[in-house]
């Protein structure tokens, strides 16, 4: 992309935050090199457990990767303590097996007592006790973050919204207006928790759903998944879909040179696990590297490649189990860290398989260089486990081998599943079923030039499929958000009042300035409330008006809009001597409201009672007044429904002393 000093890029800064070291993680490298390709000045922030600061350029990107705080180290002697807490966790650990899992047994009933203590104290802010290590990004990325005085801030994954968020909130108590774009890479309710204990998933499913509704644009990798988060967090725009689709076009990358640090060239060996250290970005002089060359076998050997994270849900161990039942195949996982203690598992399995030496672990390469890479092996394997966010994920390894067009043999999971089977360009097998792994793989080493003409045909998935194709759309999305729009018009419309802002706030959005300082959020005035709920609003508004200030207006209260202008102090104050039992509401508030005064403020005796609900998070005090010294609660109006209603108008009604808060509610017991 061309870059243009006229559009809304020129001199835009763009952070982008992610909660790793950036080496293994394609997605956020490509987004960050096809933006500052596109013309935005970008830095790509990285938190990860390093000993020093990294510092690199990716394209123009400038890539920064800050290093979390170490453990801190034990007191003297505690480490030897017999009795020590930590001693005797280390000593668990190290000896695994059934007394490691029974303290973890033992364990999960406190878990669950802490999560349900602190959700039923805090609600969404639970996380700040179930999940504190969450603020150790917040000290780290934060102030850099302000330093940098970004326009737009991208935040990768669910760890670094709130941090996004936050600084985005300082930014506009200065005057700054910044913009925020999530990027869920993953559903969080169907990821299977990163941590073996019963406080992580609750802890950060809070902590996504209290910061999400600040953010202005939101961005994912499928289709499915959008459709999940608008459901999730009732978003009021879909979700920009952005695959995780390769580069069309391989290239020679350079080493990221870190600072205080090393990168580590390994050259792997068939049958062992070499190179050490996260990164092992071995280039050769002619571009791409060799795969087989790497593994040590022919041309005419039958070679199976897995790439990615590995993970016991991910399935290499279906594979492994499916090695006997192949002979003379051979197997490559190409990992981020191939000293990793699970890579070791795998590899101690294959050998008791007798399979040792028909695996090979192989670190990364540049992203731009794997499709290259990986087009010199036979088939693509995804043996993934069925879990939620699998079902419903078209994963980058997915596409990779795909530009790669290489046959894929993939698990049962519904999306991959479903894609391949429609395209035809792989076999699909039983999840954890090692014998119908070996079928699918024998089915596709019998024939492979059947399943490798799919990428060839006029009406190949392959052109859609490109990061190039992806980044168009970001870089639209960064434009709309960045464009400056035009003022409104001087006149104000006649016709309802419009929202504060352009999209709903969700149930746990907070001025986070306020709650910071008084503790409990700012209530939301009556003109905020969605168009749609109006007529809830109009019940909220006329049940407190009984010494209501003369000079607040029905528009104001109940957002009907600028017709309804009567104050309310000499209409419907219970001192006044107007009979609203049997005059409709049309006449005194205006005429779009419709609905006879009767049913609403309750002129005869009716049979009913009020109840209401609404989120945890919302239930709040409001101050002291007079006749609730201890102050009363308050309710949202976009949640408060009426079954009957109140015997009667006026002395029974209160409203909270201060001026801007709402009238609250009373619970009248249920009369005939």
């Amino acid at each position: 992309m061309d870059r243009d000093a006229a559009t809304p890029r020129a001199g835009r800064r763009v952070v982008m935050l992610v909660d790793n070291a950036v080496e293994g993680d394609s997605r956020v490298q490509k987004a960050a090199r096809s933006a500052a390709d596109a013309g935005w000045d970008v830095t790509l922030l990285g938190c990860a457990h390093v000993d020093a600061e990294r510092r690199w350029r990716l394209g123009d990107a400038e890539v920064r990767v800050l290093p979390l705080d170490a453990p801190r180290p034990a007191p003297p002697g505690a480490s030897g303590s017999p009795g020590g807490v930590a001693g005797l966790r280390r000593r668990l650990v190290a000896r695994g097996g059934l007394p490691l899992r029974a303290a973890r047994l033992a364990r999960r009933p406190v878990e669950h007592a802490q999560v349900r203590y602190w959700r039923a104290r805090l609600g969404d802010r639970a996380w700040r006790r179930l999940e504190p290590g969450l603020w150790g990004y917040e000290r780290l990325a934060g102030p850099v973050v302000d330093a940098v005085r970004p326009d737009l801030i991208h935040a990768h994954d669910f760890r670094m919204l709130g941090v996004a968020a936050r600084a985005v909130e300082r930014a506009r108590a200065q005057g700054r207006d910044v913009k925020l774009v999530w990027d869920a890479h993953e559903w969080l309710p169907g990821a299977r928790p990163r941590r073996d204990n019963a406080r992580w998933l609750p802890a950060h499913l809070g902590y996504v759903r209290e910061y999400v509704g600040h953010a202005d644009a939101v961005v994912t990798v499928s289709d499915t998944l959008a459709d999940l988060l608008v459901r999730d967090h009732d978003l009021p725009q879909r979700p920009t879909v952005v695959l995780n689709a390769p580069v069309a076009t391989a290239e020679p990358a350079a080493v990221p040179t870190p600072v205080g640090g090393s990168v580590v060239l390994a050259a792997p060996v068939g049958g062992s696990v070499v190179g050490a250290g996260p990164v092992a970005a071995a280039v050769d002089a002619g571009g791409a590297p060799d795969l087989r060359a790497r593994c040590g076998l022919a041309a005419d050997t039958p070679l199976l490649v897995y790439s990615g994270a590995m993970a016991p849900q991910r399935g290499v161990d279906t594979v492994v189990e499916a090695l006997p039942r192949l002979p003379g195949v051979h197997l490559a996982l190409v990992v981020g860290d191939p000293a990793a203690g699970y890579v070791r598992q795998v590899v101690a399995r294959a050998a008791r398989h007798g399979v040792d030496d028909r695996v090979h672990v192989l670190p990364y390469v540049p992203h731009r260089q794997l499709v290259a890479f990986l087009a010199a092996a036979d088939v693509g394997l995804i043996p993934l486990h069925h879990w939620p966010n699998h079902e419903i994920a078209l994963i980058t390894k997915f596409f990779e081998y795909a530009h790669a067009r290489l046959p894929i043999v993939v698990s049962d999971v519904r999306t991959m599943a479903d894609t391949v089977r429609a395209t035809g360009q792989g076999e699909v097998f039983r999840a954890r079923d090692a014998a119908d792994l070996a079928r699918a793989v024998r089915a596709v080493l019998a024939d492979p030039g059947r399943y490798r003409a799919v990428y060839d045909r006029p009406d190949s998935p392959l052109p859609g499929w490109t990061w190039e194709a992806q980044a168009e759309r970001l870089d639209a999305l960064y434009r709309r958000l960045l464009t400056p729009r035009p003022p409104p018009p001087p006149d104000v419309p006649s016709g309802p009042v419009p929202l504060a802002s352009p999209r709903r706030p969700p149930q746990d959005r907070r001025n986070l300035a306020e709650v910071a300082v008084s503790g409990r959020p700012r209530p939301r005035h009556p003109a905020e409330v969605a168009p749609g709920r109006r007529l809830t609003g109009l019940l909220v508004a006329v049940q407190g008006l009984a010494g209501c200030p003369a000079a607040w207006s029905v528009g104001r209260l109940c957002g009907c809009g600028a017709r309804c202008s009567m104050p309310v102090g000499p209409v419907l104050d219970a001192r006044c001597s107007v009979p609203v039992g049997p005059v409709p509401v049309g006449p005194l508030l205006g005429a779009r409201c419709s609905v006879p005064v009767g049913p609403v403020l309750g002129a005869r005796r009716w049979t009913g009672h009020t109840r209401w609900w609404t989120h945890p998070a919302r239930r709040h005090l409001s101050p002291p007044n007079a006749a609730h010294p201890g102050g009363t609660p308050w309710v949202s109006p976009a949640r408060f429904h009426t079954h009957g209603v109140p015997p009667t108008a006026g002395p029974d009604l209160g409203v909270c002393a201060a001026h801007r808060n709402f009238p609250h509610f009373r619970h009248w017991p249920r009369r005939s």
